[in-house]
């Protein structure tokens, strides 16, 4: 586990990571900016089963507090989330280009490409329920934000019980887990 931590994590500061690339790809888009933790997590879990095999006494974590820090992995993506989505105004534009480059590749179903392009058209006027759906997914598939768990879990929140009242219960969930 600690070499694959080690692997993981230097190839995603290389250049060309042309052999596992859909692995980061596919982190990338499940955790967006918390793929980072990927690495991390295993290279903790290959340190303690190294620890633990050479000592005596195996060192004992409290299975509540690694459903704590799950949960705080969880909000944190969600947090994460929350951060991205204050440039989905800036994103439109971005999506529609690749909305344009993807329709102009494609050679059937040229119809639904261009109603998908008014729509993001339309979103660049107003941000509706509709339109936050299209920007997070644009974002989780980018690797930005929380990835796809924390744009579902925002998207929930905000359809729910909006952005403030979402934050809040973010806030709360946070606070629990520490």
């Amino acid at each position: 586990m600690v070499f694959g931590a080690i692997a993981l994590f230097f190839s995603a500061l290389s250049q060309e990571h042309a052999a596992i690339s859909a692995v980061h790809n596919f982190i990338g888009q499940l955790l967006g900016w918390g793929a980072i933790a990927v690495p991390t997590a295993m290279f903790a879990v290959g340190m303690w089963l190294i620890v633990r095999h050479f000592g005596d006494q195996a060192p004992v974590i409290d299975p509540v507090r690694l459903a704590g820090m799950a949960i705080a992995f969880v909000g944190l993506l969600t947090f994460f989330q929350y951060l991205d989505s204050f440039g989905y105004e800036a994103a439109i534009p971005d999506a529609m280009r690749a909305q344009q480059i993807e329709c102009a590749l494609r050679t059937t179903g040229q119809n639904a490409c261009e109603q998908e392009i008014a729509r993001l058209a339309e979103c660049e006027r107003a941000v509706t329920a509709g339109c936050l759906q299209e920007l997070v997914q644009y974002a989780y598939q980018r690797g930005q934000g929380g990835g796809y768990v924390g744009g579902w879990l925002y998207l929930t929140l905000v359809s729910n019980v909006t952005e403030v009242g979402g934050f809040v219960i973010l806030a709360m969930l946070l606070t629990f887990s520490a």
